[in-house]
């Protein structure tokens, strides 16, 4: 297992690319300048709209970063 980090974690490509990577059991580590309640909201929408009922659990880290 490999551990990525995304920037710009709540937009809707990178919160599909999140979901993907999960869906795949990577780790990621999520970078937003939102509140890590909504991107956990937005992957979650993301792994259910490519199908995966299966929520992000420990393998998803978010920190709040602007750049």
């Amino acid at each position: 297992m490999r551990v990525h980090v995304i920037d710009g974690a709540n937009g809707f490509v990178a919160s599909h690319l999140i979901g993907t990577l999960l869906a795949r059991g990577e780790e990621v580590i999520a970078l937003a300048r939102a509140s890590a309640e909504v991107v956990r909201r937005r992957v979650e929408d993301a792994l259910r709209c490519l199908g995966f009922d299966e929520a992000p659990a420990g393998r998803l880290r978010v920190r709040g970063l602007a750049l």
